[in-house]
């Protein structure tokens, strides 16, 4: 029941936080990662398109909300350039240790605006 809570409350925050998002946002499209769920070891694609080139963040977030995850892509580079950007989540993001099974929060964001959130589950 606790972690439903949790969630619910991680859920609704994410939310609020996107209600902004308007018809200039850069990002084209949502977020969305493949496969999902997914093992670790071989990982998960997030995939988006952005409008023009802009440094992006990408931060991930366990059921307890929190951040486990902060990866900065800059501009121009693969993960913040113009058109579609595929970024890899693995192991290799987590410096090689293993996630519990479970659900998982990405939030994308670029200059403290929220461009598009997605979960994502370690199986």
């Amino acid at each position: 029941m606790k972690h439903t809570i949790i969630k619910i409350v991680i859920f609704l925050i994410l939310q609020l936080s996107i209600d902004g998002l308007g018809a200039d946002s850069i990002l084209k499209g949502s977020v969305l990662n493949a496969p999902n769920p997914f093992n670790l070891r071989s990982g998960t694609t997030v995939v988006y398109e952005l409008t023009q080139p802009a440094t992006v963040e990408l931060m991930v977030y366990n059921s307890l909300g929190q951040r486990i995850l902060n990866e900065t892509y800059a501009s121009g580079t693969p993960g913040g350039q113009k058109n579609k950007n595929f970024v890899q989540i693995s192991q290799r993001n987590f410096f090689g240790l293993a996630l519990p099974k479970g659900v998982y929060f990405y939030v994308l964001s670029s200059n403290g605006r929220v461009l598009g959130k997605g979960k994502m589950a370690i199986v």
